[in-house]
């Protein structure tokens, strides 16, 4: 049921956050599992899955690289 999570929220992602205990879900709403149906898209609307898995496991610290360049821009702190 964890897969639906990572799908676009248009076809369920903003649901299933538990990945091992459903009961989480189903008690806050958020437990979403259609019978006889699997995901047909994985990712963010505006950042797809990609395919290579080196890309994939050095997203997340691209996307705080950039994050944290945008908060040092906007506090005008040299503090690297």
């Amino acid at each position: 049921f964890h897969r639906w999570h990572h799908t676009f929220t248009t076809e369920g992602g903003a649901s299933n956050y538990g990945a091992v205990l459903a009961c989480w879900d189903v008690l806050f709403g958020t437990f979403y599992f259609p019978v006889g149906q699997v995901p047909q898209r994985y990712g963010i609307e505006n950042d797809p899955l990609n395919k290579n898995i080196f890309k994939q496991l050095f997203h997340p610290f691209i996307i705080f690289g950039k994050v944290l360049s945008r908060a040092r821009d906007r506090a005008h702190l040299d503090i690297f």
